[in-house]
């Protein structure tokens, strides 16, 4: 049952801020995409030293695989990521990922229909956190401007 929730939470679109406290630190910003198999991300990356100037950067896609009692994410190229329990939702600790000399070790806090988490603490040759808060996007909220005004061409189609 959790599993079915999960990808069914999981699919649609999200507003994604990443916040990565290591090394050249940022805060990367974009959004994230789930059409429930598959996780890609696209947006920005701000470095703290310098943070008017943003490098595209889009993550690795994630593939997921879901069973009963266990979630499986790779890369695309099928190399393994993490894996984790879904029982244990809303907040689930991951496998650790081990990429060269660094480790990370991942959680899952569902914080409300529309809100989720996931932060990695980061150990090895890196040393640090990544935070990574994701919002839903809402097709109403794609009707907005961004002083969160309703657009003009909406509401004239509502008239």
């Amino acid at each position: 049952m959790k599993v079915c929730f999960l990808c069914g939470y999981l699919t649609g679109r999200w507003s994604l801020v990443k916040r990565v406290d290591y090394e050249d630190g940022g805060t990367w910003r974009g959004e994230a995409r789930f059409d429930g198999r598959r996780l890609t991300e696209s947006g920005r990356f701000y470095f703290d030293r310098d943070p008017a100037t943003g490098l595209e950067l889009n993550a690795k896609p994630q593939t997921f695989r879901f069973d009963d009692d266990r979630v499986d994410v790779s890369w695309d190229d099928g190399g393994p990521f993490y894996s984790f329990d879904p029982k244990a939702l809303p907040e689930v600790s991951f496998t650790p990922h081990y990429c060269g000399p660094d480790v990370y070790r991942g959680e899952l806090a569902i914080i409300d229909g529309d809100r989720f988490d996931v932060r990695w603490k980061v150990s090895g040759s890196k040393q640090g956190t990544i935070h990574q808060h994701f919002r839903r996007i809402h097709q109403v909220d794609e009707q907005k401007e961004p002083d969160g005004q309703p657009d003009s061409q909406s509401v004239a189609r509502r008239a």
